[in-house]
């Protein structure tokens, strides 16, 4: 094998794969536009419905405020709406790609995903039980003693249990 003939076969390897490199491009710009147009429809409907102010008039505020504080409920989810489509976008790219280990790996990682969002469903439920039950203990055990032990004690429960 000579120079020539091993220069030949490198630049003919970057030009076959220039196709796979502008359709991994395309495929990323296009998620991305589709991702950010999903994620602002879903924020806007959020916030026609309120939920920002309904969570923070409910007793399950306090808990979620001291996670994140100050933070949007509409915001964060449309920002893991627009996560949860980009990251298939991202799979689909990397497999435009013809690349196999990288394709293998967001498979794996895609296939990942569902554990996610049930672990954040998981934390939002606790955060909403968390709240009912504090306010079921004023409600029902007053401004007691054992009345505020309680309202502080069993909502971190719940969280530590949803945290684990």
């Amino acid at each position: 094998m000579d120079i020539g003939e091993s220069f030949e076969n490198t630049t003919d390897g970057i030009f076959d794969f220039l196709p796979n490199l502008v359709g991994f491009l395309l495929i990323l710009l296009v998620g991305f536009i589709v991702s950010k147009v999903v994620a602002g429809v879903v924020r806007k409907v959020l916030e026609k419905v309120e939920v920002d102010r309904r969570l923070h008039e409910s007793s399950g505020s306090r808990y979620v405020n001291a996670v994140l504080p100050g933070a949007s409920a509409a915001n964060g989810i449309a920002r893991v709406v627009f996560w949860l489509i980009f990251i298939f976008f991202i799979t689909v790219a990397i497999g435009a790609l013809g690349i196999p280990a990288a394709t293998g790996f967001m498979n794996d990682v895609l296939s990942y995903l569902p554990n996610i969002i049930v672990a954040i469903l998981i934390f939002i439920v606790a955060a909403l039980l968390s709240g009912a039950v504090a306010g079921a203990v004023a409600r029902f055990m007053g401004d007691t003693p054992t009345g505020k032990v309680v309202g502080a004690v069993v909502p971190a429960v719940i969280m530590t249990i949803a945290f684990f």
